[in-house]
């Protein structure tokens, strides 16, 4: 492989994947785009790890140099000094062999070198089993409703994210027109891949969306059914904020709260 041929590869990574898109040029799907532009940093942070071989910057540098050894030197370097864990070494990993993958497609003299680097494993961990919470906790959590906007809202909130089980960006992009009352209550949901499905409502959850509704009789089909004082969709900062607000008022009353990490989905 020439060893002057590693920057103009570079190049055609960035100008075909980042800045093709930018001036309104067909773009590849997004996954492969944001792979490609963090194979940069990983690339450079194999620098320290090159000596005495040639180093991964400069005129001297060749795909051959990207050997499995190489690669796992740096992998094993990203958990050792750097402290980083193995979902984030996996992470620079399929950054860097979606930079292979490119590679061999623009340069079929360096499919041996990318095939042996591809070969490179991901490193198999151990998922924590997560804790729940129990009926008695959670309708602790979700509480009585105020008689103000906001705490209205939030019992809102989390009553749809206990019955509907729903991410939060599923949750806070719900319309209200999105909502189904009557005769067989449900909400339907948009998700990842523009996926939609339909949940069945509990009573009680109806109960709370026709009080809520009741309050706000300026909200239109269109508008967010969560929103902020703006008028605008909740963020996921501020689901996360009110969830932790209520949990520490619940564990008042319900001890078994106290100290417990409790994040949306």
């Amino acid at each position: 492989i020439d060893s002057y041929g590693y920057w103009p590869l570079v190049r055609q990574v960035f100008s075909h994947r980042i800045f093709r898109p930018a001036i309104g040029q067909p773009a590849d799907d997004a996954q492969v785009a944001r792979g490609l532009a963090d194979s940069a940093k990983v690339l450079a942070a194999l620098e320290a790890l090159a000596s005495p071989m040639p180093f991964l910057v400069g005129p001297t540098l060749s795909l051959a140099d990207l050997t499995p050894a190489l690669i796992l030197d740096f992998l094993d370097h990203l958990e050792r000094d750097r402290h980083n864990t193995v979902r984030s070494r996996n992470a620079r990993l399929a950054a860097l062999r979606s930079f292979l993958k490119f590679a061999a497609r623009r340069d079929v003299t360096a499919l041996q070198v990318v095939e042996q680097a591809l070969g490179v494993p991901m490193k198999r961990f151990e998922r924590p089993m997560f804790e729940f919470l129990t009926r008695e906790e959670m309708l602790a959590v979700i509480g009585a409703p105020g008689t103000d906007w906001v705490s209205q809202r939030d019992k809102l909130l989390l009553a749809l994210l206990y019955n509907t089980g729903a991410r939060v960006s599923e949750a806070i992009g719900v319309k209200v027109g999105d909502v189904v009352l009557a005769p067989a209550a449900c909400v339907h949901l948009h998700g990842k891949g523009r996926k939609q499905r339909s949940v069945p409502l509990w009573r009680s959850t109806v109960k709370v969306i026709r009080a809520w509704l009741k309050f706000n009789p300026d909200l239109t089909p269109t508008s967010a059914l969560l929103p902020n004082r703006g008028g605008q969709a909740m963020t996921r900062s501020n689901v996360t904020q009110r969830l932790a607000l209520a949990v520490k008022k619940a564990a008042l009353t319900t001890p078994s709260l106290a100290g417990r990490t409790i994040s949306p989905h």
